[in-house]
Formats: structure tokens, sequence, C-alpha cells
């Protein structure tokens, strides 16, 4: 196998390769992905990435509240992201992608998440994710360097202002709360 996809069919061995591709040669992932062929695959190898940060918390003591949230969230996060992501490269970057595309740059994209369960290596891999996202969506919209950092950088703005609006201030600074 070339790493080139994830393959449900041999989900431990490709997992490993698929993941291994994308922390060593990202470039070269998302260059030989497929941009069609349905979301099955990536989905399925990005909901094993959470799964296993999800129990990465779980056995460092953080509860199976979070973890259950983590999972959840995750894979709520990847739909409407991935159709944010496509809005804000379309809209502001005459992006040439699609859904399926996009979905695909982002659900293979989280594989750092894996360690996010590690205390200070979570913020390198929270860093390494956006990399990656950078680089696929490259691919999947045919965009340069320049708008993929942009677009990257816009919805990730505007997803933080739209988490903020829908939770209030007082999830941002909890004085506030008391305010509301």
């Amino acid at each position: 196998m070339d790493a080139a996809e994830f393959d449900r069919n041999d989900f431990i061995y490709s997992f490993g390769q698929v993941w291994k591709k994308l922390m060593t040669d990202p470039q070269g992932f998302f260059l030989a992905m497929p941009l069609t062929g349905g979301l099955a695959n990536p989905f399925v190898f990005a909901t094993l990435c959470l799964l296993v940060t999800a129990i990465g918390f779980l056995v460092s003591g953080y509860g199976l509240r979070l973890s259950f949230a983590l999972i959840l969230w995750g894979v709520i996060g990847l739909f409407l992201g991935a159709a944010l992501l496509l809005l804000i490269a379309w809209k502001l970057f005459a992006g040439k992608g699609d859904y399926e595309a996009t979905f695909r740059a982002l659900a293979y994209a989280i594989a750092p998440v894996v360690l996010l369960w590690i205390p200070l290596v979570r913020y390198v891999a929270a860093l390494y994710t956006a990399y990656l996202l950078i680089v696929g969506l490259q691919r999947a919209h045919e965009f340069d360097n320049v708008k993929a950092v942009l677009t990257v950088l816009v919805t990730m703005l505007v997803g933080f202002f739209l988490t903020l609006s829908l939770s209030g201030p007082g999830r941002l600074w909890p004085p506030l709360a008391c305010c509301m």
C-alpha cells in the first residue's frame, strides 16, 4: 500500500501507514491523495484519530465525559469545518475544490490530534494540524501558499466568533458570565 488513502478493509495497518505518511511526508501524501472516492475512508481515519486521543485523555485521568465530548464534537466539527472551509475558499479565494475534496483534506489533516492528550506536545500537534490543513487545501483547491494560509486563518477566526456567539462571552472570560 502506498498510503495515498486510508483503507477500511485493513484499518489497523492502513491507519498506521497513512498516519506515518502524513506526519513524515505531508506533501507526498496530499499530492497522492485522491480528491474523490467518497467520505467514508477519510471519515473513519479521522474518527480513529479522535478515538485514540480520547483514550489518551481517559487514561490520563480526564474522565469519560471529556473523552466522549471530544469524539462527538470532533465528528460534528469535521462536517461543519469542511463546509466553513469550503465557503471561505470559494467566496474569498476562488477555490476550485468541492465539499468532498475539502472534507478529505480536513479529515486527513487532523492526524496529529492523536497526540493532543500529551501535555506540551499538544501545542505542537495543534500547529502541525494547521500546517497539514494548509498543505491539504493547496491540493484540494489548487491554492498557492498564501491563499491556503489565509483560508485556514479566516476559518479559524470565523469559527472562534461563531463559537463565542453561541456560547456567550462568559465562555471566553468567566467573569462576564455573571453580567450577561
